[in-house]
């Protein structure tokens, strides 16, 4: 596994001004949430969750109650911040702190073809 480096002191310190730079994420989120059907979601993983602003959001609003959330976030600051606002949803949803590595574990065939399926919606070229 490499190795990452300390989150920068400012992280903890910072943390409301980390989530104001809202004139350009949130139209953009907006935009993701509205056109999304997350309503129909069962599952949701967000790579670099941050201070977990879009999943409260999803949590809140748009997943459907038995859905889970599961965030992956390098930055060790950042996941606490992220756990502590999601502790609404502690039963269905989780932050890990990740080294860079890729975190998601391949458990079989099917999982392959769906995230083989994912990167060619993005228009990876597999």
């Amino acid at each position: 596994m490499a190795e990452r480096a300390a989150d920068p002191p400012d992280y903890g310190r910072n943390r409301r001004r980390q989530d104001t730079p809202r004139l350009y994420e949130d139209p953009a989120t907006d935009r993701l949430l509205d056109g999304g059907r997350f309503g129909d979601a069962q599952r949701v993983v967000e790579l670099g969750c941050g201070t977990g602003r879009l999943a409260r959001r999803l949590l809140r609003d748009q997943l459907p109650p038995t859905a889970t959330y599961r965030g992956f976030e390098l930055s060790e600051r950042m996941a606490t911040i992220a756990s502590n606002r999601l502790q609404r949803w502690a039963d269905r949803a989780s932050v890990v702190v990740i080294d860079g590595e890729p975190p998601l574990g391949i458990e079989g065939e099917q999982d392959i073809a769906e995230r083989k399926a994912l990167l060619r919606r993005f228009g990876y070229k597999l």
